[in-house]
């Protein structure tokens, strides 16, 4: 499901907060439904080059870039205003 992430944040560092907002609804097994528009607050970890995020989902839901990779490059959240995403929801069977 497609989400972003709202960046431009010029000294993002370990355990600083960013926000998400849900560009679809987003349905979990164990925390239920959040709605298209819903934004929330995460911390993000730099790991090398990128920046992975603490969702609060446990490991049900993962955060990937558009190419599929976990996280967000550490140069897009430091540049770019809006940064489309993709969450992997592993857990949720309708």
């Amino acid at each position: 499901m497609l989400a972003h992430v709202n960046g431009k944040i010029k000294n993002f560092q370990d355990g600083d907060m960013i926000t998400i907002v849900l560009d679809e609804d987003l349905q979990t097994s164990n925390y239920g439904l959040s709605f298209k528009g819903y934004s929330f607050g995460v911390q993000g970890w730099i790991i090398d080059d990128r920046v992975f995020f603490k969702l609060g989902y446990d490991h049900d839901v993962t955060l990937l870039d558009l190419d599929k990779q976990k996280g967000v490059l550490l140069t897009d959240l430091l540049a770019k205003k809006r940064i489309d995403v993709l969450l992997k929801n592993i857990i949720y069977k309708k």
